[in-house]
């Protein structure tokens, strides 16, 4: 468990590391949201990495494949932090995530798949665009979005599926 803001420094953290000609490489990860609280009140998240090992005395030249870069700009965007706290909501959150998967189809082709709510439907576009334009992530889909309440506030909850070639 984490801050959601730290899960691309553990990525790279295991992309670097080499020892005895063997090396690792992040292949899918899975950030989902928990019930638990920092003593300040942020939230933690629950983080699944999946890798390979390679053994080589070339391991340390594999291949990065992993879109860190990409993580990173959608994690500027959307955050694992509800847009609610004590029913009253946070203006400075429009987008959050409930869970994020980011799956490797080829080790050039990734699926981010993604669950969370947004304030509404302008939110989330301009969001995606966002994230869309600062890192490549294309082909945002949208297969269910419904309206819902959080909190007893109204909100957007989604599914989402967008992919990226690097």
């Amino acid at each position: 468990m984490c801050e959601p803001e730290r899960t691309p420094d553990l990525t790279e953290e295991r992309e670097s590391f080499f020892e005895s000609d063997t090396s690792l490489r992040v292949s899918s990860m899975a950030i989902f949201s928990s019930a638990d609280f920092r003593q300040d009140g942020k939230i933690v998240v629950k983080v699944v990495m999946y890798a390979s090992i390679f053994c080589s005395p070339a391991a340390d030249e594999a291949k990065k494949f992993f879109p860190n870069a990409e993580l990173k700009e959608i994690l500027k965007r959307a955050q694992f932090e509800p847009g609610v706290k004590f029913q009253q909501s946070n203006d400075e959150i429009d987008i959050w995530l409930t869970n994020l998967r980011i799956i490797s189809e080829k080790n050039s082709k990734w699926a981010f798949e993604f669950a969370g709510y947004a304030r509404d439907d302008e939110a989330l576009r301009t969001a995606t665009d966002a994230i869309s334009s600062a890192s490549g992530i294309s082909d945002f889909v949208f297969p269910t979005t419904s309206q819902t309440t959080y909190s007893k506030l109204p909100f957007l909850k989604f599914d989402g599926i967008a992919s990226f070639i690097k």
